[in-house]
């Protein structure tokens, strides 16, 4: 066979495969708010140090078999997708506790 009747099919497979790239982002975003309340549940810093081992996690999956199968690299990018997302709101919780529980007091500027 000639290469020409195998380029559509060729085509198929890689537009198939884009689009579950996208499905897989999709699916990452609309865990984030199950998440989102799961980390607010739990103490900021182990739901970081939980965050950072999934991202460890995906980028080693990533690593040892992102060349043999597709599913492993759908696989890493969802747990990356959730991972960054997690630690950024554990992140920010963690930050946002610490400024509603010790506010900055004003620095008085009347001088006399």
């Amino acid at each position: 066979m000639s290469s020409d009747f195998l380029l559509p099919e060729l085509e198929i497979i890689f537009s198939l495969k884009i689009g579950l790239f996208g499905l897989v982002g999709m699916l990452g975003v609309l865990v984030v708010p199950f998440s989102g309340r799961l980390i607010d549940r739990v103490v900021p810093w182990y739901a970081t140090l939980i965050a950072t081992s999934l991202l460890l996690v995906s980028q080693a999956v990533q690593t040892a078999a992102g060349g043999i199968n597709v599913a492993a690299v759908v696989i890493a990018c969802f747990a990356l997708d959730v991972g960054r997302q997690a630690q950024q709101v554990s992140m920010t919780t963690r930050v946002l506790r610490s400024i509603i529980c010790f506010p900055v007091k004003e620095i008085a500027t009347d001088v006399q």
